[in-house]
Order: C-alpha cells, then structure tokens, then sequence
C-alpha cells in the first residue's frame, strides 16, 4: 500500500499457494497449523528487530498474536499489544466462532480486526436489516461493549463492495475494534480503495507507538571502492590498512594478561568499524519484489481506476473485466517471474545453487518451536532449556599466560588465503555483519593484519566475549509431525566471520596432530580427509559382501548420538586433547577459552533475541566442532573393535555391523555390543537416541520372504 508504512497486515480467507498462503516480500507470514488456513498475519522484517510474539491459540479461525516491545514501551509505558486476526464465517445455525471465543476481558491494549460477516445498525445506518440479521449483530456487539471493546469504523463507510451491485448492495461486515487499553493510542482508522482482486477494501488503522524503530540501515558492502578506476588499489584504504599496525594509532600491542581479551577485543573492534565507516549505509527498501516491472504498475492501475468506476455508479463492468484479465496474467501465468528467473539462471555462477533451491523449494508455514506460551521469553526459555540446559559441571577460565609460539606455529599469511579461500564472499554473517570477502579485501591490501590479530589469540589463549556472542538459527528437520516440539529442530550457531578465520586455522592444525598422534579411528569419517559418506556407504557394502560370500548371515545396527555438540563435556573433552601433551598447550587453552561460557541469541519468528549462556557442548555451525567432536569419540570404536565385527562412524553417526550363523545369534551379539557401548557413551556424558537407533538384517534375493 503506497504511502503506508505498515508493520502488520491480517488477511482473512488467504489465497493458498500448496495449501499455504502466498510470501509477502519484506514480511514473515504467520499462520496457523489448520487443514485449510482461514487467516495469516504478515509481520514486517522492518520490526522483528525490535520486537517479540507468541500465537495464543485460541480457534482455528482466529489468529491471536500478542506482541512485545523488547526495549521501552509499544504504546506509552505499556510493553505488549494483542491483535486478533478473526475470519468469522457463517455456519450452519450461526458462525463458527461464538462471541464468547472472540470477546474476552483483558487489561493488555488489544485490536480485534477482521471480517466478522455480521451487520450493524451503528455502522451502517443506511441498511434495511432483516430482523435476523439485526438480533445476531446485536449480540456480537453487546457483549464486545460489555468487554469494554469499542468499534473504530467510520460509521457509513461501507467494506465490502460486489462485483455485481445491481443484485448485492454494498455493506460493512469488516470490523476493527479496540479496547480502553489501546484506545487512547488509536490516530485514524481509514478506508483504502486499492483494489487488490477481492471485494473487500483495504482498512488502515494507525496506532501512536514509540516502539517501532525505524528500519536499521546496514553497510552496503559491495559500494566500497577497493581499487581505483584504473585496477589499483584505493591510495585511502591502503594507506589506512598500513596505519592500522602501526604501534600507537588503531592497534594496541597487548603485553599483560590483565585485561589482554578486553584489549584484543577493542584492536578488532577498531578495525570492524573502520572498514564500516568506508561502506555508505544501505537502506531497507519498501518493496522487493525483484520481477516487478513498470509494466505491471499500469495494468495494476488501469485495473483499480475501472474497479473503482463500477463501485461508483455500476458502469464498464465489463472494461473491468478485461482490465482485471490482463492484470493478473502478467503476474498468474508468470510471465513477469519467468522472464526474472530465466535470466538469473543465465547468469548464475556455482554459489547461485542454493539461492536457486531457495527459490524452487516447497513453501512451508512458519514454523515456531516450544509449544504454546504466554510470552515470548518463555518460549525462549524453553527452548533453552531442551536444547542448552545449564552444566553440572562446568570448567573455570584458565589463567591467561602467554605462550611464544614458535616458528611453526607461527599464523602466516598463506595460511589465512588459504582458510579464507574456501568460504564465498557472501558466506552468512555473524552479528558483525562483516562478510568473508571484506576479510579478503584487507588480506590481500594489507597482509600482516589478520596473521597478526590470530597470533594474538593463540598466544594468550583468548576468544574474547565479542566472538562468543553467536545467532541460534532454528533450522526445522524433514518430514516432522509437530514442528511445536523442539525436537524437531536443530540449532545452527551463526558465528563472526573473524572467528571462524581462526577456528579454520586451529582445525586445519589440530587434524595434522591428530593423525600424527592416532587420535582418531580409520572407520571415522566426516570433516576428515579422504574419509566422506561414500567412503562409509562403501566399505560397509563390502563388509556384508565378504561375510555374505562366505555363508553367513549379516547384520547391521545404527546408532544416533542424541544431541551429541550440544552434549559434550568440557571437562572431559580437555583431559581428552591434554592426555600426554599429544595437543600443544597453547591449542588447548585456546580451545579451552573458545568454549568457556559462550552466548546465543535464538533466532525463530517471534524470538525476543535475548542473549543467553550455553556453558555446554560445541557449537553447531564452528569449523572447529566436527573435528572435535570425532576425537572426543574416538573411544567407542576401540570399545567394539573385533574381528568378526566391523563399525564405521559418520562424525555422530555410528554403525555396528556382525555376521555368524544365524540371524539370532547376530541379535545377540549386537545386544551384547551395545550394552557395553552405552556403558562407555554414557562416560562421555552422551547418550544414543532410541527413537534414531535401527536394526537391519542383510538378505540375499534367494533368502526373501517370510523371516
């Protein structure tokens, strides 16, 4: 709607796309988990930042979102506000929503908007009702005053407009009420006759709120001009990068462990902000629809004035209608969308295929972890709590001490082009919003500045808390029934780019240690190299062929490590890496710093984005945690190593694999088997997840049938 900032728009009886409502561009749709989705609300990305939502459940028709301000106050010094989405439609006897369900008491400032389908003698003063239909809006609208919710139309103004005026009359059966809470807060309610293929107009009402911000601007990083016209480097940013080590002006040499994190945090801090003060800010636009054209806006336009013209006095229906036609073929039968994704695929590079799955996956309905709450932050408790629950034993900080590496441990500028080589430029970002290219840019115009500020880090053996601070993305798993339960997600730690510089740095040297030192198993594999998912799929295959050549009988279980990053123990995992100085020392107190104590920011539709500790486990997301992890359970394949049984592992991944004679005996050794690796798991602080663990016999095509 043009002219209209809107945060919030409820729709009622939503056009249904694969059985859910259409994408909003610059919206998040929120609706209901419903076999037909009656109603949806599209909440601006404009003010997710700014604030949280629970859905209430209430009805399927009705779509009750309360809403918090996560800083000060929405309205004046009140810190929530409720709006009721309702779709009430007639039914057999009446509506499907009673007026009990819709009108409840509550002091929270609360809006009742939608298409109530009843009429009213207050709003439309001009109607003939029949007497039927006068006794139903009276009691809708008595007991709402009784609730002390005040209608907001203006009377006379009619919502709801046929296509055929000659056999219906226009009407008002489009309703937005509020309550004294909210009243007060209410600056206009207003009719916008912007056709948009329904018959019902379009209501704006404007609330004075000092919580909505203004939407953030952002670096527009692609607008820094590295290079001159004539291919060299920017004399201004070169000369910047040079100054910045320079003892004295943005670096602070740190030469004391008091204060060393709080020190190295500011350096990276000065450099994040001076690389942003050379990117102009970049404004979120109003609409983004990538293959809108100007085309389109005229058919749209030519479309409203002849819809507005047969409201007015019932002529040109039929202009209308050809207008509406042309219209809509421009943007139903694709040809706009067509025409913008054949040349994206003409010009996409190989980092484009996810953008490209993005566009052609199946649309899903927003999906909110952690049940039905009152207020966000229990929901993000929740969450929390399945996921991150506090340790019963967490580790203390080790004293800073500076460890002078040598020569070979040294961080050189080939090793950071090597790291930074194999992330894209626009690989996702932390908090910092700082991408990998921009990281690249100042590697390549100024090549001591991140060797110098890892080395830094190793030496003193510190990730200071800037780097800890990481966004929970909450990525739903495939093919699950409740997307309520937290089960049926994972957590994603989106990290600073500059952190996971460094962690690639540690990884790429704590696997030479670990193959040096035997560190993990030959049947490992995943985030090892020469060791993939094909690697595992085939020597799993071959082991069942040699035992099936040989006439016996082949069986196979796997396993699942529940929650196995987030459930690793700190302690154990130090004793792990520091067991006969295998790890240098100053790998295990950086390691040791790096998962002391983080801080998570959940991110979900609705997330109050408050930053909670996680003083357990690695995180998921980390270069660094696969790695680890595989070291961490090195152990339960020494525990079933045999020669009549074969045992591979995926990172948490694990199967068992035996062969006799029987099919029974093969039960019995695996129960055997696993009884005595749970006993050593549930040593690491880890267990394996019943509901993930199968068995599978192994049959050769002569041997199908009944068992």
């Amino acid at each position: 709607m043009k002219g209209f900032d809107v945060f919030f728009i409820c729709v009622q009886d939503p056009r249904l796309f694969n059985g859910q409502p259409l994408r909003g561009p610059g919206y998040e749709c929120i609706s209901l988990n419903a076999e037909k989705v009656q109603v949806c609300t599209y909440v601006s990305l404009k003010v997710l930042l700014d604030i949280s939502f629970v859905v209430v459940p209430r009805d399927q028709d009705i779509l009750y979102l309360r809403i918090f301000a996560k800083e000060g106050g929405l309205l004046g010094n009140r810190r929530s506000l409720g709006i009721i989405n309702i779709y009430h439609r007639p039914a057999k006897g009446g509506h499907t929503v009673t007026a009990e369900t819709l009108f409840t008491e509550t002091n929270e400032p609360t809006l009742v908007v939608g298409d109530l389908n009843i009429h009213n003698a207050y709003t439309d003063p001009m109607s003939d009702l029949e007497p039927g239909e006068r006794r139903k809006g009276e009691h809708y609208m008595r007991l709402a005053a009784l609730r002390e919710d005040t209608i907001i139309n203006t009377p006379g103004i009619y919502t709801r407009f046929p296509d055929n005026p000659t056999l219906h009359r226009p009407s008002v059966i489009d309703y937005t009420l509020a309550n004294n809470s909210v009243l007060a807060k209410l600056s206009k309610w207003k009719d916008v006759y912007q056709r948009s293929g329904s018959d019902h107009i379009i209501i704006v009402t404007e609330l004075d709120s000092e919580g909505m911000a203004p939407p953030r601007a952002s670096p527009d990083w692609e607008k820094i001009k590295w290079r001159d016209e004539e291919g060299e480097p920017n004399p201004v940013i070169e000369s910047a990068l040079q100054r910045y080590l320079t003892e004295g002006n943005e670096y602070k040499e740190i030469y004391e462990a008091e204060g060393a994190e709080e020190r190295f945090g500011d350096n990276l801090e000065r450099l994040i902000q001076m690389v942003k003060n050379w990117a102009p800010q970049k404004n979120p636009t109003r609409w983004s629809k990538a293959w809108w054209t100007a085309d389109i806006t005229e058919l749209r336009r030519v479309y409203t004035s002849a819809a507005q013209r047969v409201r007015r006095d019932g002529s040109g229906v039929e202009e209308r209608n050809e207008a509406k036609k042309a219209y809509k073929s421009a943007i139903d039968n694709l040809m706009a969308k067509r025409k913008h994704w054949n040349n994206f695929l003409a010009s996409a590079m190989k980092n484009d295929v996810w953008t490209a799955h993005q566009f052609t996956k199946q649309r899903q309905s927003v999906r909110i972890p952690g049940g039905h709450n009152n207020s966000p932050d229990q929901t993000s408790q929740k969450i929390m709590e399945h996921f991150f629950p506090p340790s019963d034993d967490p580790i203390s900080p080790r004293p800073l001490l500076r460890k002078e590496l040598v020569n070979s441990d040294g961080v050189t500028a080939g090793q950071v082009s090597d790291t930074l080589e194999k992330w894209s430029n626009k690989s996702a970002q932390g908090s910092d919003q700082v991408l990998y290219g921009i990281w690249k840019n100042i590697h390549r115009m100024q090549g001591k500045i991140i060797p110098k500020l890892a080395e830094d880090m190793l030496e003193w053996g510190i990730h200071p808390p800037m780097l800890k601070e990481s966004t929970g993305i909450m990525l739903p798993k495939p093919g699950k029934k409740d997307y309520t339960d937290c089960a049926s997600f994972r957590v994603m730690a989106l990290m600073q780019t500059f952190s996971k510089i460094v962690e690639r740095i540690v990884n790429k040297r704590l696997m030479a240690i670990a193959y040096k030192e035997d560190m993990y198993c030959i049947n490992q594999t995943g985030n090892l190299p020469q060791r993939s998912t094909i690697d595992a799929a085939l020597s799993l295959k071959h082991w069942i062929r040699e035992s099936q050549f040989a006439g016996k009988k082949t069986s196979t279980v796997f396993l699942n490590v529940k929650g196995g990053f987030d459930n690793v123990n700190h302690s154990k995992l130090l004793d792990l890496l520091g067991t006969d100085e295998k790890v240098p020392r100053y790998l295990v107190d950086w390691i040791s710093n790096f998962i002391h104590t983080r801080q998570i920011a959940l991110a979900y539709p609705g997330s109050p984005r408050t930053s909670n500790k996680v003083d357990r486990g690695i995180p998921h997301g980390s270069p660094l945690s696969p790695r680890v992890f595989v070291i961490y359970v090195r152990a339960l394949h020494t525990e079933i190593e045999h020669s009549d049984i074969f045992t591979s592992s995926y990172v948490d991944d694990f199967q068992i694999t035996v062969a006799s004679t029987s099919w029974y005996r093969n039960t019995k050794i695996l129960e055997e088997r696993i009884q005595r690796l749970n006993s050593t798991v549930a040593g690491l602080g880890l267990s394996f997840s019943i509901a993930k663990t199968e068995l599978m016999h192994w049959r050769k095509p002569k041997e199908k049938g009944e068992r």
